[in-house]
């Protein structure tokens, strides 16, 4: 059985060195969100830790209570960055260039911040209860609308806006605040789309 499971083992080693593949670990997961969504687009390093750190929350809070399972996706961080609509490059990028190891600067910049999320990193403050980001300008007027509407803006670092859950007295006061700007701009195009008929 040892001799069977060590040939497997070897094979599967080979196949991955061979066609420069990666075989799905926690840490590749949050490497390749990391890469994808913040080092590619040459952020700095502090967004790359963000990214990563939001990623990692998330899996984090569906371990501690089940019914956010639905909102993030899983318990494991690949099950988070592979649910469904959950990041754009996972269904936006094709599947080979998602599992082939891409070496260079900006993936090793993802890997030490992938890897320093996974040691513990934390923002501190505010910040710490980040959970959803969104770069306005690559985003559908829509989805901002949803954004400003049902979280709480924390800050913005370069191309990323980042949000939390509201809180206690947050949700309700939310509910007498004035209609953000995206919101009215879509109403305005949705009604215009029906008066054409």
């Amino acid at each position: 059985m040892s001799d069977f499971s060590n040939f497997f083992g070897a094979f599967f080693g080979l196949f991955f060195q061979l066609f420069n593949l990666q075989p799905m670990t926690e840490r590749i997961c949050l490497t390749r969100n990391v890469y994808w969504e913040a080092a590619l687009a040459k952020q700095s390093y502090i967004s790359q830790l963000m990214v990563g750190y939001v990623t990692k929350q998330r899996a984090d809070d569906v371990r501690a209570d089940e019914r956010k399972r639905k909102k993030y996706g899983d318990s494991t961080i690949c099950g988070c960055v592979y649910a469904r609509r959950q990041f754009s490059w996972t269904f936006l990028v094709s599947a080979y260039h998602q599992n082939t190891i891409l070496p260079g600067k900006m993936w090793e910049s993802a890997q030490s911040a992938a890897d320093q999320v996974l040691a513990g990193w934390h923002p501190g403050g505010e910040w710490d209860q980040a959970r959803y980001y969104l770069n306005p300008r690559h985003t559908p007027r829509r989805n901002v609308c949803r954004f400003k509407k049902e979280f709480k803006f924390i800050g913005s670092i370069e191309d990323h806006d980042f949000y939390r859950e509201l809180v206690g007295d947050e949700i309700e006061k939310r509910k007498t605040e004035p209609e953000p700007e995206e919101c009215r701009k879509n109403r305005g195009v949705k009604k215009k789309k029906t008066s054409r008929g």
